[in-house]
C-alpha cells in the first residue's frame, strides 16, 4: 500500500475567510472510483473527508493512486456523492458491502436532514435466481431501499434494471450511507454498476415545507385496481407565479401473483398530470421491487398536491410497503433547468444497435452555470417495450457518459412481460465551468417497435441563488505516494507532488514553524520579522564568516580553529555586554560593547561559529554532518540547530524565562520529519 500523507489545509486565522465553502473532487486513477463533496463551511472538514475517502478506498484499492482537485464557492449547498463504474458481483447468501459505494459520517452532521439519491444497473447471471439490494445508514438498512427480484434474463450479467431510490434522513452520529448487495437465491452471481449515490444537506441553507417537501410512509397497504389509497405518500407544495419544481417519488410493492401486473406513477392536483407511470410484473412472490418516478413541473401561484399512487390489473392483490414522495424548488438555485426538459410522447430508438453510429437522442437540455461548480443532471425515461426487443440507453453531458462506461458497457434493457414500462434513470453530479453545456440521454435497439416515453432531464447548480461567489480550483497529481491535495486560503495554493521522499517545509503566518532535514551541507536563508534582519550560513567543511546585527551590534569572525564559548548576556547588568570567550588556541581580540560593539577573532583552523540575534534568544549548536533545525518566530525568537562538530556551545539570555508566543499564549510546535500540523 502508498503511503499516505495526511491531506492539509491551512485553517490560518490571517488569511481564511469564513463565509467561504470548500470541496474538493477525488478520482482513483487505478479503478473508476470517483467522489466528490462541496459546500462544507470548514476547509478542517473538508480535509477530514478526503483523508477519510482515501484511507477507505485503498483498503480495497491498495495500488490506487489519486488525482484531487480543491474549490471553495461563496454559497453552495453542502453535499457529497461517490460514482462507482466498475461491475461488481457477488455469490454471497448474506448481505455484503458493495466497494467504492458509500459516503463517509464525516460527511454528515448529526441532527441534519440530507435527500439520499441512489441510483445503479442491477442485474444478475440466472434469469431465475433472485438477487437482493439494499441502502444502509450505519448498519441499519432503509427498508424502503431494499429490492429483492429476479433478474430480467441470464445473459452473463449484460442486461441490467435500473434501480433508483430516495429518502430524506436525519443523520445519526457517527453513520454513514453505503449500498449492499447478495445472492437471495441461486446458484448464479448478482451483479451491480454505474452506482451513483448522492447526499444533500437541505436542512440548513433550505426550509423544509418551503423550499422542499417531504412525505413517506411504511404503512402496508393491500392495492386494488384502481388508483388512490390513503396510504399514499403525498405532499401540498405553496407555489409562486411560474416557480419550477422537481418531484420524485417511489413505490416498494410485494408480489403475490407471479402474473399481476403493478403500476405506479406521481399524480398531480387530482389528475391534472399522471406521469410518469411504470408497471411491472410480478416474478417471485417474495420479490419486492422498488419503483422510481420524477418529473419537473412548471406550477402556478398556489398550492399544488402530489401523490404516489399504486394500483394491481388482476390476480392476487400485491401489497405496497412502502411508499414516498419528494418535491423541491429549482428557484432557490442560481441555474437550472425548466420543464422544457420533459416530453410525455413516445420515441422510438434507431436500428443500429449502436451508439457509434448516430443514436436516437430521447431528449436534450442545457445549462450555463454563472460560476464554476458542481451541478446535480437526472435522466429519466420509461422503456415502453410492447415486445422482446432488447434496447439500451445512456446519458451524456457534452458527449461525455455520466456516469462514465455506459458507452463501452453497453447494458441491455429488456422485461419480464411485454407490457412491462420499466423505468430508466441516471445520475450524476458533474463539475461544470462557465460555458454552456448539454446534457442528453441517447437510445438504440434493433428494431424501432419498442418505445421511450415520459422523457425528464432536470440539472441545477448546487450553488445557491444569490451566492454570486467564484472558485479557484487546483490540481494534485500524485505518483507514487500521496503527499496532499491542495491548500487553499484566499489567493495560496500550496502544491506537493512527490515520488518517494517527502521534505517539507511549512510555513504558517503570524506563527512560523520551519521543519528542515538536511544531510551534510546546508545553505539557508532566515529572513525575521520585524527589525531582525538576514543571516546566511553556508557550511561545508569550514565557514568563513557569520554575519550578525542585533541593535547596531557587529560582530565579524574569520577563525580556522576550534572555539569552545559560553556567551552570556544580562541586561539586568547596567546594560553592559558580558562575554566570556574560552578558545583551545589563541583569540587575538575579544572585545565587549555595549549598543555598538565590534569584536575581530583571527585564527589558523577551523571555525564553526554561530551568533544568536533578538532581544530573547536561545540558540544551541554541536553538530556538522546531520542538521535538524526547528525555527519558531514569534515576536521572540526560539532557534535550535544540532551539529556534530566539534563545537559546544551555549547560549543563555535571560530577560523572561518564556520562550515563546503564539497567538497570545499557545505552545511552541516542534515539529519532527513528516508530522502533520494544523493550525487555526
Amino acid at each position: 500500500m502508498p503511503s499516505l500523507q495526511r491531506t492539509f489545509f491551512d485553517d490560518s486565522a490571517r488569511y481564511i475567510v469564513r463565509d467561504k465553502r470548500w470541496g474538493f473532487r477525488l478520482k482513483c486513477n487505478i479503478c473508476k472510483f470517483r467522489y466528490s463533496c462541496g459546500g462544507k463551511k470548514s476547509l478542517r472538514h473538508a480535509n477530514q473527508i478526503c483523508t477519510e475517502i482515501k484511507e477507505d478506498h485503498l483498503r480495497c484499492c491498495p495500488d490506487a493512486t489519486f488525482e484531487i482537485q480543491s474549490d471553495f464557492h461563496a454559497a453552495e449547498l453542502p453535499h457529497d456523492d461517490v460514482v462507482q463504474t466498475t461491475n461488481q458481483s457477488t455469490t454471497s447468501s448474506s448481505y455484503t458491502d458493495v466497494s467504492g459505494a458509500s459516503i463517509s459520517s464525516s460527511s454528515f452532521t448529526a441532527g441534519r436532514k440530507y435527500l439520499i439519491y441512489v441510483t445503479a444497473a442491477i442485474g444478475g447471471t440466472v434469469n431465475s435466481d433472485v438477487d437482493a439490494y439494499q441502502v444502509l445508514h450505519g448498519s441499519t438498512a432503509f427498508a424502503s431501499s431494499e429490492h429483492i427480484g429476479e433478474p430480467y434474463d441470464d445473459n452473463s450479467g449484460i442486461t441490467r434494471y435500473y434501480y433508483g431510490w430516495f429518502t430524506v434522513w436525519t443523520a445519526v452520529s457517527s453513520e454513514g450511507i453505503k449500498m449492499q448487495f447478495k445472492k437471495d437465491s441461486g446458484s448464479g452471481s448478482t451483479q451491480i454498476d454505474n452506482i451513483h449515490i448522492a447526499a444533500l444537506e437541505i436542512s440548513e441553507d433550505l426550509t423544509e415545507n418551503t423550499d422542499w417537501y417531504s412525505n413517506e410512509t411504511a404503512t402496508e397497504d393491500t392495492l386494488d385496481t384502481t388508483f388512490g389509497d390513503t396510504n399514499d405518500a403525498s405532499i401540498t407544495v405553496s407555489s409562486g407565479a411560474d416557480e419550477i419544481w422537481w418531484v420524485s417519488a417511489y413505490s416498494r410493492i410485494r408480489a403475490l401473483d407471479t402474473g399481476d401486473q403493478t403500476e405506479s406513477r406521481i399524480n398531480r392536483d387530482s389528475g391534472a398530470d399522471v406521469a410518469p407511470l411504470i408497471s411491472t410484473e410480478g416474478e417471485d412472490t417474495n420479490g419486492k421491487r422498488t419503483q422510481l418516478m420524477t418529473n419537473v413541473y412548471k406550477l402556478s401561484s398556489g398550492s399544488h398536491t402530489f401523490k404516489q399512487e399504486s394500483r394491481h390489473d388482476a390476480g392476487s392483490a400485491p401489497v405496497r410497503t412502502h411508499s414516498g414522495i419528494f418535491a423541491i424548488r429549482l428557484d432557490q438555485f442560481d441555474v437550472h433547468t425548466t420543464e422544457a426538459a420533459y416530453n410525455e410522447a413516445e420515441i422510438s430508438p434507431d436500428t443500429n444497435n449502436s451508439f457509434a453510429t448516430s443514436p436516437v437522442q430521447a431528449l436534450t437540455a442545457s445549462i450555463q452555470p454563472n460560476t464554476t461548480g458542481d451541478v446535480f443532471c437526472i435522466g429519466y425515461m420509461v422503456y415502453d417495450i410492447n415486445s422482446t426487443i432488447k434496447s439500451r440507453a445512456r446519458m451524456q453531458v457534452d458527449n461525455s457518459d455520466q456516469p462514465a462506461t455506459q458507452t463501452s458497457d453497453f447494458y441491455e434493457i429488456y422485461r419480464w412481460d411485454s407490457t412491462d414500462e420499466l423505468p430508466v434513470v441516471f445520475s450524476e453530479i458533474v463539475n461544470l465551468d462557465t460555458t454552456s453545456h448539454n446534457i442528453d440521454m441517447d437510445v438504440t435497439s434493433t428494431d424501432t417497435i419498442p418505445k421511450f416515453e415520459d422523457r425528464m432531464i432536470v440539472a441545477f447548480t448546487l450553488e445557491l441563488a444569490g451566492g454570486g461567489g467564484s472558485s479557484l480550483i487546483k490540481i494534485a497529481n500524485d505518483t507514487i505516494s500521496i503527499s496532499e491535495s491542495a491548500n487553499q486560503v484566499m489567493s495560496l495554493v500550496r502544491t506537493h507532488n512527490d515520488t518517494v521522499n517527502i521534505t517539507e517545509s511549512t510555513n504558517l503566518a503570524m506563527t512560523l514553524v520551519r521543519n528542515i532535514a538536511d544531510t551534510v551541507n546546508i545553505s539557508e536563508n532566515v529572513n525575521r520579522l520585524k527589525t531582525i534582519g538576514a543571516k546566511v550560513i553556508n557550511e561545508t567543511v569550514s565557514i568563513s564568516e557569520a554575519h550578525n546585527r542585533a541593535l547596531g551590534f557587529v560582530k565579524v569572525v574569520n577563525d580556522t580553529l576550534n572555539i569552545s564559548e559560553a556567551f552570556n548576556r544580562v541586561l539586568e547588568s547596567g546594560g553592559n555586554l558580558i562575554r566570556i570567550i574560552n578558545d583551545t588556541i589563541s583569540i587575538s581580540d575579544a572585545n565587549n560593547r555595549t549598543r555598538s560593539l565590534s569584536r575581530t577573532i583571527s585564527e589558523t583552523v577551523n571555525v564553526s561559529e554561530i551568533h544568536n540575534r533578538t532581544r530573547i534568544l536561545v540558540r544551541t549548536i554541536s553538530d556538522t554532518i546531520n542538521i535538524v533545525e526547528v525555527s519558531s518566530i514569534v515576536k521572540g525568537l526560539a532557534k535550535v540547530i544540532n551539529d556534530t562538530i566539534n563545537i559546544a556551545e551555549t547560549t543563555v539570555k535571560k530577560i523572561a524565562a518564556a520562550v515563546s508566543v503564539i497567538r497570545g499564549g499557545s505552545d511552541v510546535v516542534v515539529l519532527k520529519r513528516g508530522q502533520d500540523v494544523e493550525i487555526i
